[in-house]
C-alpha cells in the first residue's frame, strides 16, 4: 500500500491550522480501488460530508485499514489451530 505524507497543495503552517483532508479518487489510488468502491465503502474508510463534498481523513483510512488487518491477520492464526 502506498504511503500519503501531507496535504496535497498545503505547504509550511497552513497544514496546522486547516484539517487535512483527501478526495475518494486520492483514496482510490491510495488503496489500489476504484473510486466506485470508495464511495460504496465510505463509511468504513471513515469518510466524511461534513465539509461538503465526500473527503477523507488520511490518519483515519490508515487507522482503519491497520485496524481491519490486524483482524484478518488473528482470524488466519486462529484457523491454523
Amino acid at each position: 500500500m502506498e504511503r500519503f505524507d501531507g496535504c496535497p497543495g498545503k505547504m509550511g503552517n497552513e497544514s496546522m491550522t486547516e484539517p487535512c483532508l483527501i478526495t475518494p479518487h486520492d483514496v482510490a489510488q491510495l488503496l489500489g480501488r476504484s473510486v466506485r468502491w470508495v464511495y460504496t465503502n465510505w463509511e468504513k474508510l471513515g469518510g466524511t460530508r461534513e465539509f461538503g463534498p465526500l473527503s477523507f481523513f488520511p490518519e483515519l483510512v490508515y487507522a482503519r485499514l491497520n485496524s481491519a488487518k490486524k483482524r484478518s491477520e488473528s482470524l488466519a492464526c486462529t484457523e491454523d489451530l
